[in-house]
């Protein structure tokens, strides 16, 4: 939680085999002891920022899912009252590993109706 005239910095560092990209703000900071489960869905983390709002941190936890369904990772680093990084990387996009060839829609599926619920 970044205060109104607060900071959040933004950036990128390509690797060869990954990109890192680092979120920074200059909020609140977080306990030692709420790190470890704070990419975890949980009632009991809810907590409130410097404005009164509430968070359940389900954010963190989609973000964390997103991440790692893309062979990711991803993690924080934080102490209170000096504000957090929140870091990920995502693996660069290699074409020897993919080589697969898109392929055409077979006929009998293009006017298939599809449920979405």
């Amino acid at each position: 939680f970044t205060p109104p005239k607060g900071t959040i910095k933004v950036w990128y560092e390509p690797h060869e085999r990954f990109t890192r990209i680092s979120i920074k703000d200059s909020g609140v900071g977080i306990d030692k002891d709420k790190l470890q489960g704070l990419f975890e869905i949980g009632l009991e983390k809810i907590s409130t920022d410097t404005s009164g709002e509430k968070s359940s941190g389900l954010g963190l936890s989609i973000c964390k899912e997103f991440v790692e369904a893309m062979k990711g990772r991803i993690w924080v680093e934080s102490e209170k009252g000096e504000g957090s990084q929140f870091t990920f990387e995502l693996l660069v996009y290699d074409s020897h590993i993919h080589h697969s060839k898109p392929r055409p829609v077979p006929k009998e599926n293009i006017d298939t109706p599809v449920l979405i619920s």
